[in-house]
């Protein structure tokens, strides 16, 4: 698989398309790809299972990972649209990003709590 020039690893691929109805954890050192992985994971959902941005919950550990999540979330969606430009779900899920449970750990504990 593929995204955009970016060839993914064998493990990188089975993270993406990995199908079951349980949570997944992506954990990997600095540099190797995880942020790609989780946005390829996303989008892949969100386009071909028509699962809404809002049922997600990403936690990261800081505010600028999760700003970043969310704005290569976006650009992402906004590429998507692109190629389908009648795609009111494409559409209704990329304004949805902002709303979209897309966090460090602190935020989503203090939201809990």
């Amino acid at each position: 698989m593929s995204q955009k020039g970016v060839n993914f690893s064998k493990r990188q691929s089975e993270a993406i398309e990995w199908d079951s109805n349980r949570e997944i954890l992506v954990s990997a050192a600095a540099g190797s790809g995880k942020t790609t992985v989780l946005i390829s994971r996303i989008i892949d959902r969100i386009v071909n299972k028509r699962i809404p941005i809002d049922s997600f919950l990403v936690v990261t550990f800081t505010h600028a990972s999760a700003n970043e999540l969310k704005e290569k979330i976006s650009k992402a969606l906004n590429e998507k649209l692109k190629e389908s430009p009648d795609d009111e779900w494409l559409a209704v899920q990329l304004a949805n990003v902002g709303r979209a449970s897309i966090g460090t750990m602190h935020s989503f504990c203090l939201k809990t709590i």
